[in-house]
């Protein structure tokens, strides 16, 4: 009898473990399958269009910082999207406008160069590219890369002006007067047009259509010290040539 209360009193203390270790069992298996669902998910999303935006919240947070005025804060929450998904275009081109937003132009091109690459058809990204090769000297570069986004958007004033910039260091002074004309006849008020015509003319010391053009371009943009600077700088070249034309006609 002792041993058979023992067993029978036994019996219940053996049958609480057992619960539990099936309970375990059975949440352990959840857990499993919810692991093997996430995952699944991730790697179709992985191994087609990249992480979708309810795993990586690439608008959310830096868009915050963004419109809250803070771009360094911005960029550093779009640079991790980028870390994730290196290829997205929209990590890429937020990532750049935060940078160039913070004063970072210099940073904010060498994303729009990996931009370019991933995206040919962006041409805020081609223009970047190109801009950042011309503060590099590389001109001949720049000018392809003016000539690429052009290609994609032939209506946009600013590239036609840039190209007309690359271009004047190379001397190819007849292309870059055709690239400031095209800027003006889509914009015919833009104050970097006119100034290009100045250069060019300057360049090739016809002062007189220099002074014309750079005398439009102050009165445009009244406020841009460089474009002043380039009316009195011409206006000096043209009196110095004169000059020089009277001691050239008094010389026996």
């Amino acid at each position: 009898m002792a041993d058979a209360a023992g067993g029978a009193a036994g019996t219940p203390g053996d049958t609480v473990p057992s619960r539990n270790l099936h309970r375990i069992a059975f949440a352990a298996g959840l857990l499993g399958f919810a692991g093997a669902f996430v995952f699944g998910l991730v790697s179709s999303f992985a191994a087609g269009r990249g992480l979708p935006d309810v795993i990586l919240d690439e608008r959310g947070l830096g868009d915050t910082y963004f419109e809250a005025g803070d771009h360094l804060a911005a960029a550093a929450e779009y640079r991790s999207a980028v870390a994730v998904t290196p290829a997205t275009s929209l990590s890429l081109r937020k990532l750049r406008d935060a940078l160039a937003a913070a004063g970072s132009t210099e940073a904010a091109r060498s994303v729009s160069a990996r931009l370019a690459q991933s995206d040919p058809t962006d041409v805020t990204a081609r223009n970047d590219l190109g801009l950042m090769l011309h503060d590099r000297g590389k001109y001949g570069e720049a000018v392809t890369e003016f000539e690429r986004a052009l290609a994609v958007e032939p209506t946009r004033a600013a590239t036609w002006i840039h190209l007309g910039n690359a271009l004047l260091p190379l001397q190819e002074f007849e292309r870059a007067e055709e690239a400031y004309l095209e800027a003006m006849k889509i914009d015919s008020s833009s104050a970097d047009a006119w100034n290009g015509l100045g250069a060019v003319h300057g360049s090739q010391r016809r002062f007189d259509l220099a002074v014309s053009h750079f005398a439009e371009a102050v009165r445009l943009a009244p406020d841009d010290p460089t474009v002043a600077g380039n009316l009195d700088k011409v206006r000096q070249l043209m009196a110095e040539a004169a000059e020089a034309g009277k001691v050239a006609e008094g010389a026996p």
